[in-house]
């Protein structure tokens, strides 16, 4: 006979029968006590449970006590409505251990004594589902939650990871793996980094389908490093075309916009400009200021021409000859880890 686990939830005690053969013999495993028993049932029997320091003999099962039956050859365990029956406490063998109530009068405020209705229901968790289309013909919904517990990290009791390996899709990014639950001590600093992968160029469109628990006056964004921009997504959709391969630092989710500010030395001397005559970029650095990486992007979010550790010069070029044409982002990186953005037109048509 296979181990069976039966988890009893009844509102009375319980009193076991069964049609396996007379004379077989069922091992019972307690898992509220971890106590063993082997039972003939060809004769009655009796149940150990623990009273205070020691134990008594019974025929009953506690309210909502689970056990594993492990039969010596193949059978079949029936319980049917016959067994459960009335079975009153009393102090010598009471398993409940529940105080005296005080005889007050009855009242429908649970918090008040006497109280004799159902219990209060438990503390609201706030939740937002975030739903990603892929190309209008997948949706994936990832759900994050604010619990005081969780941790930045991976909670194993809160967390789900995914369990699925798709071409396109999306999902929370925690200690480099993937996520489609994720638990947080909420604080509107957070920001919460999303995976996205394509196999080829995808449209992806964000929205909030369901919040609860959450004040309707604070916004959720998601931050598209791409461009530097914010988008708040609980009125309104976010639409950006992702190019093929796997991202885990273009989107965020964020609760506040930050401020975009760069040292305004820097940024008001510093200027950035497209020759499509000679097909090169400039870039203009009239303070010298150390700048680390160039990277220019296209429409797609990918990346076309790269260079780190730039240095301090004046001036910059980047030939820009075998590009497509199109609108590009150039953004610059100093030293200081802030980010000089431009938004640029290559026609390579001599204009």
């Amino acid at each position: 006979m296979k181990k069976t686990l039966l988890l009893l939830s009844v509102l009375l005690s319980f009193q076991s029968f069964s049609q396996i053969g007379a004379n077989s013999t069922v091992y019972f495993k307690n898992q509220l006590f971890y106590a063993d028993q082997n039972i003939n049932l060809a004769s009655s029997f009796n149940w150990r449970l623990p009273v205070g320091n020691n134990s008594v003999f019974t025929k009953y099962f506690q309210i909502g006590e689970g056990f594993l039956i492990n039969g010596a050859s193949n059978g079949v365990v029936t319980f049917t409505n016959f067994h459960p029956i009335f079975y009153t406490e009393y102090i010598s063998l009471s398993q409940f251990e529940k105080p005296v109530q005080k005889t007050t009068a009855k009242t429908n405020n649970p918090n008040e004594g006497g109280y004799d209705g159902p219990p209060p229901p438990p503390p609201l968790i706030p939740y937002f589902k975030l739903n990603t289309t892929i190309d209008g013909e997948f949706t994936r919904q990832l759900k994050l939650i604010f619990v005081s517990e969780a941790t930045d990290g991976v909670d194993k009791d809160i967390d789900t990871n995914m369990n699925e390996d798709l071409s396109d899709d999306i999902a929370f990014w925690i200690e480099n793996g993937d996520y489609v639950i994720q638990g947080l001590n909420f604080n509107l600093s957070k920001k919460i980094p999303l995976s996205v992968k394509a196999a080829v160029s995808r449209k992806f469109k964000f929205y909030i389908s369901e919040t609860d628990g959450i004040d309707d006056a604070q916004p959720i964004y998601i931050y598209d490093a791409l461009d530097r921009s914010y988008h708040n997504i609980r009125n309104t959709p976010y639409e950006a075309v992702v190019d093929s391969g796997k991202d885990t630092e273009r989107f965020k989710i964020t609760f506040t916009q930050e401020t975009l500010v760069t040292n305004n030395a820097v940024r008001s001397n510093f200027f950035i400009s497209q020759d499509n005559k000679n097909q090169v970029l400039n870039a203009t650095n009239l303070n010298n200021a150390i700048m680390k990486s160039f990277k220019l992007y296209n429409i797609l979010g990918k990346v076309v021409i790269s260079k780190d550790n730039l240095g301090a010069e004046q001036y910059f070029s980047f030939p820009t000859s075998g590009l497509s044409a199109g609108i590009y982002i150039a953004t610059f990186t100093t030293a200081d880890s802030e980010k000089i953005t431009r938004k640029v037109i290559i026609s390579n048509s001599g204009y």
